[in-house]
């Protein structure tokens, strides 16, 4: 093989989004994750196969963090978001974990719990999203769409119907993962100006319609995919570089739970079920 070609191919190779999750899977391995790559699966009615980057999942206080990961990367392509302050009240709808019931006074208690962690400690709401390039923006802007979906329509895999009858605790966070510039742009109403800062995290809710699927019969409930997941997801926006601080908050976060409170997410994984 001549050296010009190994250029080419090196240089094509540089430009796909191969490396960069290769490089996530590595580092998240090294962190004590178990790391799985290129996950496929269906979504229903009609069975279209889809692709999530990176599933990875660590034992921490005896139960199972899962983090759906799709990945993504731009040298000269920014991320913009566009946040007010968030005038909502928190909900632990918004997480999603199993086993699953329908004790809803149980998620009302959720935000407290996990007060500390990045997922309900983030007080902006992203009314928005862009790309910064000098052409083709739609085009562009369908990358971050196609990064959210790409991470909430995992929920078909393995989450249901396998997950939501296992008795052993199972939290998943949903991530769009950027190795690239990230921004926030968002109003000043007292200065009456429009501010510009550079982030390393951040958040977006979008609602996602769940296919039902047959009823399951579970503790004395009737349940389906919506009532675990509903219908409304959150994605962690998190650049690369801020990743490693980000799992080190979930580790503290879930390590210094009390037996009362981590026992709101099922029994552990280490008990008989």
């Amino acid at each position: 093989m001549s050296a010009n070609l190994k250029e080419q191919v090196k240089s094509f190779i540089e430009k796909t989004g191969y490396p960069f999750e290769l490089e996530v899977a590595s580092f998240l391995h090294e962190k004590g994750w178990i790391v799985f790559s290129s996950v496929e699966y269906f979504i229903p009615p009609n069975y279209h196969k889809r692709e999530i980057d990176i599933i990875a999942y660590k034992i921490i206080n005896n139960r199972r963090i899962e983090l759906r990961i799709s990945c993504k990367k731009s040298v000269d392509k920014p991320w913009i978001l566009f946040t007010t302050k968030n005038r909502y009240i928190k909900s632990g709808y918004m997480l999603k974990f199993t086993p699953s019931s329908l004790n809803y006074p149980k998620y009302a208690m959720i935000p407290n719990i996990l007060k500390d962690l990045y997922f309900f400690k983030y007080n902006k709401w992203t009314i928005n999203y862009s790309v910064f390039s000098e052409k083709r923006q739609n085009e562009n802007r369908s990358v971050i769409t196609d990064a959210f979906m790409s991470s909430v329509t995992s929920t078909y895999q393995w989450l249901y119907p396998q997950m939501i009858t296992d008795n052993r605790g199972t939290i998943y966070f949903y991530i769009a993962l950027f190795k690239g510039n990230l921004f926030e742009s968002y109003y000043n109403s007292s200065l009456k100006t429009h501010n510009l800062s550079e982030i390393q995290y951040g958040q977006y809710e979008t609602i996602f319609k769940l296919e039902n699927y047959d009823n399951i019969h579970y503790s004395n409930d009737i349940l389906k995919l919506k009532d675990i997941a509903f219908d409304r997801f959150k994605i962690e926006v998190i650049r690369w570089e801020f990743l490693d601080n980000y799992l080190n908050n979930i580790e503290k976060v879930f390590s210094n739970l009390s037996e009362e409170d981590i026992n709101n997410f099922g029994v552990g994984w280490n008990e008989n079920i």
